[in-house]
């Protein structure tokens, strides 16, 4: 997820799929430094973020130490 939104097809999209997830399942977006601080909670780092196509990414951690 983006810092900030967007008039954008794409972050409507994005903000509709949020909202579907809270509802319906009890998830949630995150954006990169967020993904990172829970990874660092976790004992891991995020070590890159890769683009899979369209609102969709692979998130890469690995173990701290």
């Amino acid at each position: 997820m983006p810092d900030k939104a967007a008039e954008s097809p794409q972050h409507r999209r994005a903000h509709f799929m949020d909202v579907h997830m809270m509802v319906m399942l009890g998830g949630r977006e995150r954006n990169e430094e967020q993904f990172s601080a829970l990874f660092d909670a976790s004992g891991l780092k995020l070590t890159r973020t890769i683009a899979a196509g369209g609102e969709l990414f692979v998130i890469e951690a690995e173990p701290l130490g």
